[in-house]
């Protein structure tokens, strides 16, 4: 049926008018009091609504205009007896012309569509929903939306700077740029708008950093917001490829704060290495790893702010300092360095594999995971000792969320021999250099320390080209060495090298040092043979000083 066209329509008391159908009205005026209701139908009104309109005198539901010309139009729509929500299409641009129909809907009557499914925000309980019934096929507009102080308390927003406009387009939310807003007068107002859909004011993502993000108050390894199941708005420069390779996107970001994994399956998103970018999802863990879902894999969720940014500066550290604290390095760039392999077998491009590293000292492991979406797979294993440059990882494979923890390479780059320079010579302290009458039982030899040195090469030799040894001990791990049973009156020559992963390093100065004479033998008596009553003459005679002594 045809709806019932009506010559006007005029309010004059405080109940209103209510509509049993779709209706045109070729003249509508308030006069200050009295709402005209229309349910789920709609108040036609192809000349627009006069007099005076507002709280407790406006549409409550549905009213359609018919848009003929560019301009201000105002829609005088609200929500229940109170709520007032008046909608202005400001149209700078247009073809065609024809019907535009806007309603202030309350959600708990007719539910909008999720909000990008799971969106855990705060909604306003009053959303519009703004539709073309025919003829403009093209427009831009600015559109001012209103909302109550009711609508802030109710759904619990203090802040009204924290709103946004989220508009579905029939397949997805958009959430739009707002370009003013008036605390005083409850608005806000978007320009440029060139589609019709639902619009809902909801407060934004909560917007934070990356360290906030993944804030654990209660040190339980397990972050707050997952708890929560919060909506958050991190940005980041992301420092990685894709890891997920084709099955999905798995970018890690930095902030100066701290890092994420943002992750998405099934959907390969393109970013490239110092794109500035904002991600909006949910915080997750997976095997331990913390990670920033997305809802959808689309730009408006994880969307590019700008190419080229600058890249954090990865953090260095020897490998014990890492292993001691790896979670609070988590999805962050680091460096460590003199790293040896323990196992593992280098992967061939297309696959991946995990290799053991571990520091000089033998003391400590961390893991270096080789995805198989970098090229890093497939390249010629290096010599060690190597340095790494990575993100930092997790893959627990049990129930303890603290284990697991590993470094992931970007490329080739990343991965650097070291070559490490052998210790500084040694200077010699004891016996000193051309020292004299040097003890043959026991004889310590002492030398300072040299930096960096695991151990020392110690060599005594009787010839200065120490072409023949007393001794050659190379693994010596003190700064002092004791000699027993040496030569009399012999003069010895003795050095010293410093050794570390890089090998031994130049030998201190050569210094020679003589030992003592050997004792003298026991003296015998010549004369007198012993003969009571004659005086008696001897003489001592033993070997080794210059000349006998004589009595």
């Amino acid at each position: 049926l045809m709806p019932d066209t009506i010559a006007e329509i005029k309010t004059f008391t405080s109940t209103g008018l209510t509509l049993s159908k779709t209706t045109v009205a070729n003249l509508v005026t308030f006069t200050g009091v009295g709402n005209i209701t229309t349910g789920t139908d709609t108040l036609i009104a192809p000349h627009g609504i006069g007099g005076s309109y507002g709280a407790g005198a406006y549409v409550d539901g549905n009213l359609l205009y018919n848009v003929t010309v560019t301009g201000a139009w105002i829609f005088p729509v609200g929500s229940g007896f109170t709520a007032y929500l008046p909608a202005t299409l400001n149209f700078t641009a247009l073809t065609g012309t024809g019907a535009v129909v806007v309603g202030a809907i309350d959600s708990t009557v007719i539910a909008p569509p999720p909000l990008s499914p799971g969106y855990n925000i705060k909604k306003l309980q009053h959303y519009y929903r703004i539709g073309n019934a025919a003829g403009i096929t093209g427009f831009t507009a600015t559109l001012t939306l209103s909302y109550t102080a009711a609508d802030l308390a109710s759904a619990g927003i203090t802040n009204d700077s924290t709103l946004h406009v989220y508009e579905y387009n029939g397949s997805q939310w958009a959430d739009l740029a707002i370009s003013s807003r008036s605390v005083t007068n409850k608005t806000v107002t978007i320009s440029g708008i060139s589609s019709f859909g639902t619009f809902v004011l909801a407060e934004g993502p909560k917007k934070v950093t990356i360290a906030e993000a993944r804030k654990d108050d209660n040190h339980d390894l397990i972050p707050d917001y997952k708890l929560t199941s919060d909506t958050l708005l991190v940005h980041g420069v992301i420092t990685t490829p894709n890891l997920q390779g084709s099955s999905g996107s798995s970018y890690c970001i930095q902030d100066s704060t701290g890092g994420i994994d943002v992750f998405v399956y099934g959907t390969v998103m393109n970013f490239n290495i110092g794109d500035s970018v904002f991600a909006i999802g949910r915080i997750t863990q997976y095997h331990g790893l913390t990670e920033d879902t997305l809802f959808t894999p689309d730009s408006v969720h994880f969307g590019l702010l700008k190419h080229g940014a600058v890249l954090p500066l990865a953090k260095q550290f020897a490998l014990h300092e890492f292993v001691l604290n790896a979670e609070a390095y988590e999805s962050q760039l680091v460096q460590v360095d003199s790293l040896y392999k323990v196992s593992g077998t280098w992967p061939a491009a297309g696959s991946y594999s995990s290799i053991y590293l571990t520091n000089a000292a033998r003391t400590d492991t961390i893991q270096m995971y080789i995805n198989k979406a970098t090229n890093v797979a497939g390249w010629t294993e290096p010599t060690y000792p190597i340095k790494v440059v990575g993100v930092v990882s997790q893959y627990s494979s049990g129930s303890t969320v603290n284990a697991g923890y590993e470094i992931i390479p970007r490329d080739t780059n990343d991965i650097k021999r070291v070559v490490i320079a052998p210790p500084a010579a040694p200077t010699t302290l004891l016996p000193a250099n051309g020292a004299q009458y040097q003890r043959v039982d026991t004889l310590s030899f002492k030398w300072n320390s040299s930096p960096t040195a695991t151990k020392y090469l110690f060599q005594l030799s009787i010839n200065h080209g120490f072409t023949s040894f007393v001794v050659n001990d190379s693994n010596v791990t003190d700064t002092t060495r004791k000699m027993t049973a040496l030569s009399h009156l012999t003069k010895y020559f003795w050095r010293v090298s410093a050794y570390n992963a890089g090998g031994f390093g130049s030998f201190s100065a050569v210094d020679s040092f003589t030992t003592i004479v050997s004792a003298p033998a026991k003296p015998v008596l010549v004369s007198p043979r012993g003969t009571t009553g004659e005086p008696r003459k001897s003489r001592t005679v033993y070997d080794g000083l210059p000349g006998p002594a004589k009595m």
